[in-house]
């Protein structure tokens, strides 16, 4: 027997218990394994496809390898961090949806929700489809809750996981997403770069005009001076050579004029005009066949063979128009290019000349000033048309800093619903379920089944439990079933009554007399505290109530 409000745990009392209450477990078990199965058989299964990006950080130019460089590693982490949320950006997104065409794919499309199907068919009214930017947005939104970016733990990698109901297509925009990243990536740098080229550009017009000005005012000083110089340094060559300048300056000026009408007019295919500029015989000749064979084209009905051959001439002798005004224009930019070197040799020249003499410390001083001038501009109008050539041929090799290591391949099975942790977690949960639904049942809801049950709700000891017994027909009293069945249950409880009476009503001290009192139980169908309350108010207890035994 087990006495007090606290009772020692007990394994065997549990297992009763859950021995009682084994359909309750099984059904609560079957119930949430069932939902577990009803939901894994109608769920729709998604699959995730992820592809792998690394991240070169280390800067590239391909122009230059020996000015490559490796970035510091605090500034890596920055950089990957940086990569993984332009990943993320919508601009990406946006240019991924684009390239893919998700706007017109299933999953993507606009479809009337539950509360518009039920307005439409109440007849009411329903929210116009969304258009324009709100169907972008909303594509947008479902992208976004479709992939997944990324960085795997402190590497340069990063994942690009892509999920959709279709495993093709979750393959498909988990690779298109790379690759417009990368190309984008790639666009960036060349565009960064061209608008760095277009900075150049002008201040190259700037540059050249600075150099143009400076060019003329030494010219200009020399021939504003150039009595003066003449004297001062005794070289009576230096009229000369000044009019050599000034004649090869009017030449190259003259076929600068030529080049420019010459490319104006090949533009629109005015072969007249190119013929008197370039001043070509051969070219005058094409140009006269030519105007012969439109006149005849003109005059020969358009269906006759005769005009299908001379649209065959035509077109030929068009392109050895084209050929031979190609050939005579790079001539004639030739020759300006020739006498533009001539000027430039009759300048150094002429400069060197007029140095050469015994000047005067201001002249001297004047010229040295108008000469550093005029190479600072050279200089600096050089460094700006190299960088533009350096930038423009870089813009046409640039490398992306992020290269695909792991295409995405369709995956063979789906990521969601993962069946067996779901199954495992179904049969724990039942199990739990089950088991509480037990206890519940036991303790709370249902009456007392046992000795110690009954021990713990009351605050008396508990000798025994004495089963519900029937009488037979003929028997005519609780001593007859006892006489006929000695060991039965019934008999047994009666005895261990008796014992458990006698050792409780033993002679004691009285100092040390305590009071017990036994209690004879027997099951009610009400619930636990109910049943409680009444057998502690039943006149069974009342000696115990008066302090007194019973």
């Amino acid at each position: 027997m087990k006495s007090g409000s606290a009772s020692a745990f007990d394994l065997r009392e549990i297992w009763n218990l859950l021995r009682r209450k084994i359909r309750m477990i099984g059904l609560s078990m079957a119930l949430v394994l069932g939902a577990a199965l009803i939901y894994l058989f109608y769920v729709t299964p998604l699959y995730s496809a992820t592809a792998w990006l690394f991240v070169d950080t280390d800067q590239k130019n391909l122009l230059a390898p020996n000015d490559s460089y490796a970035s510091p590693g605090s500034r890596d982490n920055a950089r990957i961090e940086s990569e993984v949320l332009i990943l993320k950006s919508n601009t990406v997104a946006l240019a991924t949806i684009e390239r893919s065409q998700l706007v017109n794919h299933p999953p993507y499309k606009f479809q009337l929700g539950l509360t518009e199907r039920a307005k439409t068919l109440l007849g009411i009214a329903a929210n116009k489809p969304p258009t324009g930017p709100d169907l972008v947005s909303r594509v947008l939104e479902k992208f976004d809750r479709s992939t997944t970016i990324r960085r795997m733990g402190q590497t340069y990698l990063i994942s690009v996981t892509a999920t959709s109901q279709d495993r093709h297509h979750a393959a498909e925009l988990a690779n298109s997403l790379s690759h417009t990243y990368i190309n984008l990536q790639v666009q960036s740098k060349v565009n960064a770069t061209l608008a760095a080229r277009d900075i150049l550009q002008g201040q190259i017009a700037s540059a050249r005009d600075v150099l143009a000005q400076t060019e003329g005012a030494f010219d200009r000083y020399i021939d504003a001076n150039l009595f003066r110089l003449t004297q001062e340094s005794g070289n009576a060559s230096l009229h000369s050579l000044r009019a050599q300048l000034q004649e090869t300056n009017a030449f190259h000026l003259e076929a600068e004029v030529r080049v420019t009408q010459a490319q104006a007019a090949f533009e629109v295919r005015d072969w007249n005009t190119l013929a008197q500029t370039l001043g070509d015989e051969a070219l005058k000749d094409l140009t006269q066949q030519r105007a012969d064979l439109s006149q005849k084209l003109g005059q020969t009905d358009a269906s006759t063979p005769d005009a299908i051959d001379l649209r065959g001439r035509l077109t030929a002798l068009e392109k050895n128009l084209e050929t031979r005004t190609s050939m005579a224009v790079s001539d004639l930019r030739l020759d300006a290019t020739q006498l533009e070197m001539v000027q430039r040799d009759q300048r150094r020249t002429l400069r060197t000349t007029v140095l050469s003499g015994d000047l005067s410390p201001t002249t001297l001083a004047q010229i040295y000033q108008l000469q550093q001038e005029a190479d600072i501009a050279q200089r600096h109008y050089t460094t700006l048309l190299s960088r533009a050539a350096e930038l423009q041929a870089q813009a046409l090799v640039h490398v992306a800093d992020t290269r695909i290591v792991s295409a995405v391949l369709a995956p063979s099975r789906a990521s969601f619903p993962n069946k067996n942790l779901i199954l495992v977690l179904a049969v724990i949960i039942a199990l739990v379920l089950g088991v509480g639904l037990a206890f519940l049942s036991e303790y709370y809801v249902g009456g007392i089944s046992s000795t110690t049950q009954l021990a713990n709700v009351l605050p008396v000891p508990v000798a025994t439990a004495v089963p519900r017994m029937d009488l037979a027909p003929d028997q005519s009293s609780i001593a007859d079933y006892v006489l006929d069945a000695p060991l039965s249950v019934y008999a047994e409880s009666l005895r261990l009554l008796a014992a458990q009476s006698t050792r409780v009503y033993a002679p004691r001290p009285p100092r040390k007399r305590r009071l017990h009192a036994p209690l004879l139980w027997l099951p009610p169908p009400f619930p636990l505290k109910a049943k409680a309350r009444s057998l502690l108010a039943s006149p069974a207890l009342t000696p115990l109530r008066e302090n007194r035994p019973c």
